[in-house]
């Protein structure tokens, strides 16, 4: 069981991560919408296929818990605040207050058994 920290950018309101999601390749394209003030994520697969578009980053919050019968990675993608104020993230809070957890398929196994 393990929880992955993807590497995340205060810098650019738009970028790329390529991440390795139990076994599989993907690509995480994070981009700030100042209209809205929010993070989005797009979820790619090793072919730059965009598997699911335009989810918005919610602290707490399952981001492809819907998309399940899709091709994304089979753990839990969430946005976690360090800070427990559950304050959505800004422009420089990602790998600071604000961090983007992975839980691999077998801990997220573990939660959703210990839930039922």
């Amino acid at each position: 069981m393990s929880v992955f920290a993807v590497q995340t950018s205060t810098r650019l309101p738009r970028y790329v991560q390529r991440v390795t999601l139990d076994g599989g390749v993907y690509s995480l394209d994070f981009h700030w919408n100042t209209r809205l003030g929010a993070w989005f994520v797009d979820v790619l697969d090793a072919d730059g296929e965009v598997l699911v578009a335009g989810r918005r980053c919610v602290v707490d919050n399952i981001l492809l818990g819907q998309f399940e019968h899709l091709e994304i990675p089979p753990g839990i993608l969430t946005v976690f605040d360090t800070s427990r104020r559950l304050a959505p993230p800004v422009l420089d809070d990602f790998g600071t207050r604000v961090l983007m957890l992975y839980f691999d398929k077998e801990s997220a196994d573990s939660v959703i058994r210990g839930v039922s």
